[in-house]
């Protein structure tokens, strides 16, 4: 066993930690033996059987504390967003090298690296590396980013995601979209821990300009193709953002307001607070703004500059570095 990745996934807390884990997990398998210890979540262990990816199941910090005992990796890795320096200490009695990512708890000052490509305001150590240049996409999403992105000078198709559990349902808030925009082709995809997928999967029958997909293998394809999405303020708005696609963020938690504030100051997105009461309005007036081809147009530009490449092998080389 060379690393061991910690991480969760689930609706309440989405599965961002999760999908960007079996991104590296892709690229570091072909080097070393890695293994994840998850949460006891349905969809999470489904979505890692499709990988291919061995995991344990821990029910509590014992028990990853347990494993890390008896197998004695090189390296952990967490994407768990809070660490405990508590946790970390005792971690550290049986392991030489921790590695945490985007992580905003007490365990930041006692980890060996912090990598923080997406979280914003994390405490300043000398172990903290920050930035866009550690973003880790997806193959596909790094092959669509290197084909010319058109911005037609209409809008015509619509992506609508919010990740992999949308807690918030802005998926079934924004359904007036579907009947207010007729001409327009929505399609709608939805995450591996959606609640109310049925009532959402009804509305590609309910719509003649909906197309519901679920558990969507390359959402890459359908970012490159839209005019424009409406996505959360998560690993979605990078990819995005990489590829070229003018984008209105509906966030879902606090910290993505900051970093969705930060693309907007940089001209690479609108958004939506997510403490905002009146969407259906606040909506509407930014899909009508955005509507202009001009509009986009200066987005997508400002997008693909705003957003680094080889963020993975940036990761990957820090990873080396340490084992």
């Amino acid at each position: 066993m060379d690393i061991l990745i910690w991480t969760m996934g689930g609706h309440d807390i989405g599965m961002g930690h999760i999908f960007r884990q079996i991104n590296l997990f892709h690229k570091l398998s072909k080097i070393y033996q890695v293994c994840f210890a998850i949460n006891d979540d349905l969809e999470t262990k489904e979505l890692l059987k499709f990988n291919e990816i061995p995991y344990v199941v821990y029910n509590e910090f014992n028990d990853v504390l347990a494993y890390l005992k008896n197998n004695k990796p090189k390296l952990l890795v967490i994407d768990r967003l809070d660490t405990d320096s508590k946790e970390i200490v005792i971690i550290k009695k049986y392991i030489d090298t921790v590695i945490s990512f985007d992580d905003r708890g007490s365990g930041v000052s006692n980890v060996d690296v912090v990598i923080n490509a997406i979280v914003p305001s994390l405490p300043e150590t000398k172990k903290l590396l920050k930035g866009h240049e550690y973003m880790i996409f997806t193959k596909n999403v790094e092959n669509r980013a290197k084909m010319k992105k058109l911005i037609n000078d209409r809008i015509e198709k619509v992506l609508v995601t919010f990740g992999g559990s949308d807690p918030k349902e802005y998926t079934l808030k924004l359904e007036f979209l579907f009947s207010k925009y007729p001409s327009v082709q929505f399609f709608v995809v939805i995450g591996p821990n959606y609640q109310n997928k049925e009532k959402i999967k009804s509305f590609g029958q309910m719509y003649k300009n909906v197309q519901v997909l679920e558990n969507c293998n390359d959402l890459s394809e359908y970012l490159y193709s839209a005019d424009i999405a409406l996505i959360s303020g998560g690993i979605t708005l990078f990819e995005a953002a990489y590829i070229g696609t003018p984008c209105i963020v509906l966030c879902q938690v606090e910290h993505q307001n900051i970093t969705a504030k930060k693309f907007f100051d940089e001209g690479a997105c609108e958004f939506i607070n997510c403490a905002e009461t009146e969407l259906e309005e606040a909506v509407v007036k930014l899909f009508n703004k955005i509507k202009k081809q001009e509009v986009r147009l200066q987005m997508s530009n400002l997008q693909k500059k705003y957003v680094s490449v080889n963020g993975i092998e940036n990761v990957l080389n820090v990873i080396k570095q340490l084992l």
